[in-house]
């Protein structure tokens, strides 16, 4: 993929606007509501894709455990980046749980059962 060539992506009205946030550096925080089923995650996970499709970022996704997270989160994240052709099988280490896109971001995915996990290498 070249710096020129478009991807889309069927987004949620809230990702769209969560992306809008991304973009704008005057918002510090923005808080999504609603309730079970209401998106808020779907949209979140969404915006931060399209934002590392874009441009180089570094995303951690977690979730309470690796299976569920392979289940949920992984999963829609690969079938949105095959739907958006920047899914690639060799990009995909799949032994350390990180997905990276051709901009130079990278997604890395852990599960977040133990407290040693939670804390970073820095």
């Amino acid at each position: 993929m070249t710096d020129r060539q478009s991807v889309t992506l069927d987004v949620t009205p809230l990702a769209a606007k969560t992306l809008k946030a991304l973009r704008d550096e005057g918002i510090r925080y923005l808080v999504h509501e609603g309730g079970t089923r209401s998106s808020k995650t779907q949209s979140i996970a969404q915006a931060l894709l399209v934002d590392a499709v874009r441009r180089r970022v570094e995303v951690d996704v977690c979730r309470e455990s690796m299976p569920v997270l392979r289940r949920s989160a992984m999963k829609d994240t690969i079938s949105w980046m095959r739907e958006m052709g920047v899914y690639s099988e060799e990009a995909h280490h799949k032994t350390h749980d990180i997905l990276q896109l051709p901009s130079g971001s990278m997604l890395r995915f852990y599960g977040a059962d133990s407290d040693e996990k939670l804390q970073g290498p820095e």
